[in-house]
């Protein structure tokens, strides 16, 4: 196994405790019970437009940043502060290939425990598998970003958890409508949502209005550039 693997194996073992996993399907189980109440109560016609809705307030708006936090916030952050982080430079990868390392680690684990049980849960609310692929690409690519937004912000402060709870209230959620095409949430729920949205749903007026690929390209960008910040930001530290 090459330098990238193993760290790659190193910080998706370390992010993944019992605490935080118990968590996570906790959210996760959640999500599905909550997809059946929103299947057994809604007419048939109206399903994608409650199911959409369920998926993007409760997935993207909640589930997604917050596991995405749990997961990446002390990902780099913790071994700085713990003064480990030093012994990672005995393996034969760049400051950038640990962060890169770090933030595909925390974004893969995340699929596994959010992005799938959150597009089961939009089979179940919407029977659409059109909703549940866009749902899985669009939770997908958010955890990318968000893994590289919060990667970074552990090297930055040492209350990451914190400040990263501020950043999703307030950023991604209560100034969204300002925040617009500049937060993660506007991007996935642009993907996930965007049968509801063609269906000429109530969804549309929640300001959907970015195309798929677009919110694609969009999510994809903000991973890259967060990452090299981050990447950068290691680079210049002393972590002897």
């Amino acid at each position: 196994m090459n330098a990238f693997g193993i760290l790659f194996e190193l910080f998706v073992r370390n992010q993944t405790t019992k605490t935080r996993l118990f968590m996570t399907g906790a959210l996760a189980i959640g999500a599905l019970l909550l997809a059946v109440l929103v299947n057994r109560n809604e007419a048939s016609g109206d399903l994608i437009e409650a199911g959409s809705t369920l998926v993007v307030v409760y997935g993207s708006n909640l589930m997604v940043p917050l596991v995405a936090l749990l997961l990446a916030g002390g990902v780099l952050g913790q071994l700085l502060q713990d003064e480990t982080l030093v012994y990672l430079w005995l393996t034969p990868t760049s400051r950038v290939g640990t962060t890169l390392a770090a933030v595909t680690a925390c974004a893969t684990a995340g699929v596994v425990l959010v992005a799938v049980p959150l597009s089961i849960a939009a089979l179940l609310a919407t029977e659409s598998s059109i909703v549940a692929i866009h749902t899985f690409i669009g939770s997908t690519l958010a955890l990318f970003a968000y893994s590289a937004i919060f990667s970074l912000l552990g090297l930055i402060t040492k209350n990451a958890t914190i400040w990263g709870v501020v950043f999703i209230v307030l950023w991604e959620t209560l100034l969204a409508i300002v925040t617009g095409p500049l937060s993660v949430t506007y991007h996935s729920r642009s993907i996930i949502a965007q049968q509801a949205i063609e269906n000429d749903t109530g969804l549309g007026d929640l300001g959907l209005v970015t195309s798929p690929t677009t919110a694609t390209i969009s999510l994809v960008i903000m991973t890259i550039v967060f990452t090299a910040i981050a990447a950068l930001r290691l680079n210049r530290m002393d972590v002897a």
